[in-house]
């Protein structure tokens, strides 16, 4: 009572006044979460002050957010290989001798036998041809009706082989000569065909420079090759050869006069009009070119 007395740690007595509690970091409380600071005010004697409970457990540490994996960057898409080009290649003959001719003289069947490379397995295609006559440039109509037909088929190889068969009477055709056209449809949505490829030569010149080039041997020969790569290769490496002949023996020999067959170990060797030469001879070819060599032992120029 207005004297100044000594403070007495024991009784835990403090001067009136307002005093700031903080707990201070130490060993004891390392890891734990201090209490906050907070004020207090003594103002009156034999009062206790109540600091609140403080425990020594540890707080919940949040485990530290694991990091985000970076994303893998997504695989480039690999680019869809370019379909292959449809190649249509036919040959038309009467069903009754095999020949390319017919009889004016009452109904006949045309056979027109179409090899079809690049198509996609597992697809579904038509096939439609009709004849026309060559020296009109126009549709063949018999009775006002073109002469036409379709086949469809579902594509079990890349190569495929498809007849389809023209029956009309030729009664009125005598001297004529008659070609087909053929366009392939893909009908994999039936109500929207989509035309993938088409043969339309009046002249038919490939047929044509087909038959000068090749032999009747060749030819047979060539006929059974589906893939349209080896068919060029084929026909390119004997149109090659035949011309290196040519300038080997330097006279008037036609490409009918010349046939490359191979021996049993696959090795090319030349006829000339049925006879077998002694010519050393080589053919290759690449993507775009084919290469025959020709050495004739009496030839000065290879």
């Amino acid at each position: 009572a207005g004297e100044n007395v000594e403070v007495d740690d024991r009784m835990g007595a403090l001067p009136y006044d307002t005093y700031l509690i903080e707990e201070l970091r130490c060993e004891a409380n390392e890891e734990h979460e201090l209490v906050p600071a907070f004020e207090i005010k003594v103002s009156a004697d034999k009062r206790v002050v109540k600091l609140g409970t403080v425990t020594n457990e540890a707080p919940d540490i949040p485990e530290e957010p694991e990091e985000p994996e970076e994303p893998e960057e997504p695989e480039e898409p690999e680019e869809p290989e370019e379909p292959e080009d449809i190649y249509i290649h036919t040959t038309a003959t009467n069903k009754a001798d095999r020949s390319k001719a017919v009889k004016a003289d009452g109904k006949v069947t045309i056979v027109d036998e179409v090899t079809i490379t690049g198509l996609e397995v597992g697809k579904e295609y038509r096939l439609f041809g009709w004849e026309m006559v060559k020296s009109e440039n126009a549709e063949l109509k018999v009775d006002g009706k073109r002469v036409e037909n379709a086949v469809e088929f579902t594509a079990d190889t890349a190569d495929k082989e498809v007849q389809i068969e023209f029956v009309f009477d030729a009664s009125a055709l005598g001297g004529s000569d008659l070609v087909i056209f053929e366009e392939l449809y893909d009908i994999t949505e039936p109500e929207e065909p989509e035309l993938v490829a088409e043969h339309k030569d009046i002249e038919n010149r490939d047929e044509r420079f087909i038959r000068r080039i090749l032999t009747s041997f060749e030819l047979s020969y060539f006929q059974t090759i589906t893939n349209k790569k080896r068919r060029i290769e084929y026909l390119s490496s004997r149109f090659a050869c035949k011309e290196a002949v040519f300038k080997c023996y330097k006279t008037g020999l036609t490409f009918q006069d010349i046939t490359i067959k191979n021996e049993e170990n696959g090795a090319p060797y030349v006829l000339i009009k049925n006879k077998k030469e002694e010519l050393q001879i080589s053919l290759s070819h690449t993507d775009h070119y084919s290469i025959a060599v020709v050495i004739l032992p009496t030839c000065d120029d290879d």
